[in-house]
């Protein structure tokens, strides 16, 4: 038996904190960790640096090199902050 109405603000919070976030917060990791571990799309053009007095070779950095990366490690971040969270309201409630 709850403390709270069935339909009280304050049980839908406790639902909200309790079920639905920490959920959301564990797609938004998954989703960007499929991103993340995606390969990167192929290049459409052919790009190529031309320094002539310069004896250095340009390599892109394998890493957050497209759009794709950077959300992904943006979902991430954000995915484990919300389910921190979570896990510290739960703690600070007992």
């Amino acid at each position: 038996m709850s403390r709270w109405p069935a339909g009280s603000p304050r049980r839908r919070g406790e639902l909200m904190l309790g079920i639905v976030l920490p959920v959301t917060a564990g797609v938004l990791a998954i989703t960007g960790l499929i991103l993340l571990l995606r390969p990167d799309p192929p290049a459409s053009f052919g790009w190529f640096a031309y320094v002539p007095l310069s004896t250095t070779t340009f390599m892109p950095m394998p890493w957050f090199s497209s759009t794709l990366h950077t959300v992904g490690a943006t979902l991430i971040g954000v995915g484990i902050a919300v389910m921190v969270f979570c896990l510290g309201w739960r703690v600070g409630r007992r």
